[in-house]
């Protein structure tokens, strides 16, 4: 029989089931919120675990009675003890003197120090993310050696200042609880240093995949050093933002060929960075995937290049499908060998962020202008916003712009032309620009791609190229006059 329900409820009555009551109708007078204080103050030394573990859960329970319940010997009545207090903290009365607060913080510093991890534990829990909490108990959590107490409140506490996790650092604390506050939001760059300075590689696997932890240039470079034995380090250095450029292309001599092209993919590198990347992604590579090691990168994509185009499958597929995979060697070959220019001179225009320069190359090649478009923002690692980009393969400039551009790149001595050596071992595209041929030629237009000439119906047909020609002409006869001439001239020398 249900006693409380049944009858009406009054203190009398409430004092005779304290006193005298069965077990279960302790138990629930105890969960009851609507009677006097004094009656659950007694109930908090009930002989049953269970009505002084219900009185602990009891939000109206008077807190002298809390403080009780905080030294109770069994664990179950302190850790419900502890999630109710943890949880009232919040809305505590901000009157210094209030008795309420006063009692509520002394419960709290017995718990903080009790001798079971689970209770500690469900303070620390309850307590994380709470800006109302008391300092000292947050510092106490912080502390506690066990890393379960101790990891929510480091990694979630707004109380906890620089000071306050500089000191906890310098004892050495489990590394466990070193991650926690590489995992802080908001990471400061003196805390950074001592992390790294600690040498934990988790704590510093967790600090890298920290966007807003602060790390100096100097820690980087430190970190980056020991980072070739330290594999869990390499996938957030990849995905790391704002790196320097000469930390980027120092991750290029230890990144597996996954992250390297993940670093490829960021929109944040400069010429000279993407093409170190571009170098180091394609010999990875050809190391992963063993490819034969004689050669470097180059003379493979060299090779590659003049296979193609000897079984005539250098074409824009081909080359799509490199730009796609950031092939930057076997691109900067395709383009010099169908566009017949100099290796070098296709590299420098590749490395300026000269989007016309890139348009005018690909043009030279014969690639329609989107593809043209993909080289610019994959090879040449041109910012979208400043490509030139189309929805067809009809390129934005004319043709006397473009050649103006190219001309602009042209060799300007020697030693940058290709010997007649080079010259005739370079496999040959469809077009000998002008800057490419000997002196004999300068004087003639180069050929336009058909998809790019846009002849009207009754334009007269261009001229064909020397090298195109099917016959070669025949020298002149030479005359008495012309060998006596010659002669004279062999005798005497030029200046005679």
């Amino acid at each position: 029989m249900n006693v409380l329900r049944q009858t009406p409820f009054d203190y009398e009555k409430a004092k005779v089931l304290a006193r005298e009551g069965d077990t279960g109708a302790r138990r629930q007078l105890a969960a009851r919120e609507d009677v006097r204080p004094e009656i659950l103050y007694y109930l908090a030394e009930d002989r049953d675990v269970d009505v002084r573990a219900t009185i602990a859960a009891n939000q109206k329970t008077p807190r002298h009675a809390d403080v009780l319940l905080a030294r109770d010997p069994d664990d179950d009545v302190r850790c419900r003890l502890a999630r109710k207090i943890s949880r009232l903290v919040p809305n505590l009365p901000e009157a210094a003197k209030d008795k309420m607060r006063e009692h509520t913080l002394e419960v709290l510093k017995i718990l903080v120090e009790d001798r079971l991890p689970r209770v500690r534990r469900m303070l620390a829990e309850e307590l994380q993310a709470t800006a109302h909490a008391p300092p000292e108990v947050i510092r106490k959590l912080a502390q506690d050696a066990n890393a379960g107490v101790a990891v929510p409140v480091l990694e979630f506490s707004p109380l906890l200042t620089d000071a306050d996790l500089l000191a906890i650092i310098a004892t050495d604390p489990a590394e466990a609880a070193m991650t926690a506050i590489a995992r802080r939001d908001g990471v400061h760059a003196p805390i950074s240093d001592a992390i790294v300075a600690t040498e934990s590689v988790p704590a510093i696997a967790a600090l890298l995949a920290n966007p807003v932890a602060q790390i100096r240039e100097e820690m980087l470079d430190r970190i980056v050093t020991q980072a070739p034995s330290a594999p869990s380090w390499h996938e957030p250095l990849a995905h790391r933002a704002a790196l320097p450029p000469r930390i980027l292309q120092k991750l290029t001599g230890f990144l597996a060929g996954s992250l390297l092209q993940s670093l490829q993919n960021r929109g944040d590198l400069d010429s000279e960075t993407a093409h170190a990347v571009a170098a180091a992604l394609e010999e990875r590579l050809q190391m992963e995937t063993g490819e034969p090691a004689e050669g470097d990168a180059r003379a493979l994509a060299a090779r590659d290049v003049q296979n193609l185009l000897e079984e005539g499958r250098l074409d824009e597929k081909a080359i799509a499908t490199a730009v796609g995979e950031g092939k930057h060697f076997f691109v900067t070959e395709a383009l010099a060998a169908l566009g017949r220019t100099p290796v070098k001179m296709v590299e420098r225009i590749l490395g300026t962020g000269n989007a016309a320069a890139v348009a005018a190359l690909s043009w030279k090649a014969s690639l329609g202008a989107r593809l043209a478009s993909r080289i610019q923002t994959r090879i040449a690692r041109i910012s979208p916003t400043e490509a030139l980009s189309t929805e067809t393969d009809a390129y934005p400039m004319d043709e006397a712009a473009m050649r103006l551009q190219l001309d602009s790149f042209a060799p300007a001595s020697e030693t940058e032309a290709l010997s007649d050596a080079e010259e005739t071992a370079r496999p040959r595209g469809p077009v000998d620009p002008d800057w490419s041929r000997d002196d004999g030629a300068k004087g003639k237009a180069a050929v336009d791609p058909d998809w790019a000439a846009g002849k009207a119906a009754d334009a007269k047909p261009l001229a064909e190229p020397d090298w195109a020609q099917d016959e070669t002409p025949e020298p002149a006869e030479e005359t008495d006059k012309d060998i006596a001439a010659a002669t004279v001239t062999e005798k005497t020398g030029p200046d005679a």
